[in-house]
């Protein structure tokens, strides 16, 4: 054992023989307090009451003073027996680890201020295993790959999310070209702007304007529009635009009248005249008759001679003409008297007669006798629907089921629709019915089926909206809820599209509530499903 540093020292000196503790000699020098007390195997040492010399046990108890533990520097003494220090070994300049005071598994050692070691628990979110294996603790982010990731990461630097994100494979044609370089390509050709791609190449045919085409505005178009005159802003009522290009008013002291006068209300009031039996008033324009002095009176003009008044008749007469009369109208009586017919269907004529229609199909004969007229309609050839009735010439056969042809015609189609009237029986697809109801041929029920008193299976159909047209990630949907009357969370659905949606896209159908059917689109992997309507089929 190498000396003790001054530190610490031991309250006196023990004197004893070496071999009664089984210290050999042989393997180390041992000195106490700087001087070397082993000699010839033998220690001399004494012992004060600090220290305990158990010769029964052959133990040597070296205790402390002033309240610390021995300390030892970097040991060189080898014990073939039991040596216990009271305390534990506190380094002073440096203790080898293995004289350090044993401790739990998972702690390391760390210096203080002072640089004395010691073991220490391992703080924070890990842990250390006695083999000295290192362990982070465990986040929420599962292992494994990410693709096209979005990711957080927390204060610390750890992530606390990821997950994948939704593929971008690129632009794989543009303009219905899928070559691998593109370029862009410019050209005035045509009659309008265009876009033709091919080889690789998009061609912008933008051509210049013309009669013809339509297109750019070239240089020379542009420099003759731009000397147009511009555009003329509006002016007043009382304005005219002069040669100077700009708005005057409108008068004779700029624009004299010559022979041509400007309208005014004076002017054109004083234009006019009138004679008797019209009177006209020049001031205010105004013109009136004169010459009816009392009721039923009327004005009639004498050729070349100006007006006369034709007093008003006696009752049951009537204003005729007469070349006899001065005025060219005369008062007559009407043969019959007051109690004749004035008035015949709306005609007042004198003489009136009756005639027939030019109608092909209609005979209409007039007899007249004793003051009666009788018409007699007769009709040829086929009568018409409008007319009440079959529009056609056909003679019908007998159990044949009439419905409305081409035209609204009357029609029959026995071997698609018989009736036997003597055997009361219907044929649909046969004109030999051989029961009550003798279906040949598919058939279609939407209600339900009743045979002898059992419900029989049937089938509820309608169409959905559109479903597909966007991306789908893998195992995600696209869906579509259609009303289906009748339908009810029991029953079966079939669903087929009307389009094929595309490879890795299966599909299905259920009432999803009372009269609702929900039609489910998904993708197996990431793609877009060809948009389509579905047909449902409910089994009730």
């Amino acid at each position: 054992m190498r000396p003790f540093p001054k530190q610490r020292k031991l309250a006196g000196t023990l004197a004893a023989t070496l071999f009664i503790f089984g210290v050999s000699t042989a393997y180390a020098a041992l000195t106490l307090n700087g001087t070397g007390i082993v000699s010839d195997g033998g220690i001399g040492m004494t012992v004060n009451s600090s220290s305990v010399w158990d010769l029964a046990t052959g133990t040597l108890s070296l205790q402390t003073i002033n309240n610390g533990p021995v300390v030892f520097g970097e040991g060189l003494m080898t014990v073939n027996g039991p040596l216990t220090v009271g305390g534990a070994f506190v380094p002073l300049r440096g203790v080898p680890i293995n004289y350090l005071a044993t401790s739990t598994p998972g702690k390391i050692i760390m210096t203080d201020n002072s640089g004395i070691a010691a073991y220490v628990s391992v703080g924070g979110e890990g842990s250390i295993s006695s083999s000295g294996a290192f362990t982070l603790a465990t986040t929420t982010v599962s292992p494994g790959t990410y693709t096209n990731p979005t990711i957080t990461v927390d204060g610390k630097g750890r992530l606390s999310a990821a997950s994948s994100g939704v593929s971008s494979a690129g632009i794989a044609s543009l303009n219905g070209l899928a070559d691998g370089s593109q370029l862009f390509a410019t050209s005035v050709s045509g009659t309008d702007f265009a876009i033709t791609s091919s080889s690789g190449v998009h061609v912008f045919q933008l051509p210049s304007a013309a009669a013809t085409a339509r297109g750019l505005l070239t240089g020379a178009d542009w420099s003759e529009f731009k000397a147009k005159e511009p555009e003329i802003s509006a002016g007043s009522t009382a304005q005219y635009w002069r040669g100077d290009k700009t708005f005057q008013t409108l008068d004779t002291g700029v624009v004299p009248e010559n022979g041509n006068l400007y309208y005014t209300d004076s002017r054109a009031r004083a234009a006019f005249s009138a004679t008797s039996p019209i009177s006209y008033n020049a001031s205010t324009g105004s013109m009136g008759f004169n010459l009816a002095t009392s009721t039923g009176n009327l004005a009639v003009a004498n050729a070349g001679s100006g007006w006369t008044t034709l007093p008003a008749g006696t009752d049951g007469k009537v204003l005729t003409a007469s070349s006899t009369a001065p005025n060219g109208v005369s008062w007559e009586s009407v043969a019959g008297g007051p109690s004749s017919i004035t008035s015949l269907n709306g005609s007042s004529s004198s003489t009136q007669t009756f005639a027939t229609g030019t109608d092909a199909n209609v005979q209409l004969t007039v007899s007249s006798a004793g003051g009666t007229h009788t018409l007699t309609p007769l009709w040829n050839g086929t009568l018409g629907i409008a007319r009440g009735g079959t529009g056609t010439s056909t003679t019908f056969t007998q159990g044949s089921v009439l419905f409305s042809g081409p035209s609204g015609l009357y029609s029959q189609n026995n071997a698609s629709l018989f009736w036997d009237n003597s055997a009361s029986r219907l044929g649909i697809g046969t004109s030999t019915p051989a029961q009550a109801l003798d279906v040949v041929g598919n058939g279609k029920i939407s209600g339900t089926l009743t045979v002898g008193g059992t419900n029989v299976a049937t089938v509820l159909s309608a169409t959905s909206a559109s479903i597909g047209g966007g991306l789908l990630a893998a195992g995600s949907c696209a869906s579509a809820a259609t009303t289906v009357t009748g339908a009810a969370t029991t029953m079966a659905v079939i669903t087929t599209p009307q389009t094929y949606p595309g490879d890795g896209i299966y599909w299905r159908g259920y009432v999803s509530s009372a009269d609702t059917v929900t039609v489910k689109v998904c993708a197996v992997l990431l793609s877009t499903p060809t948009a389509s309507p579905y047909i449902i089929r409910v089994i009730k």
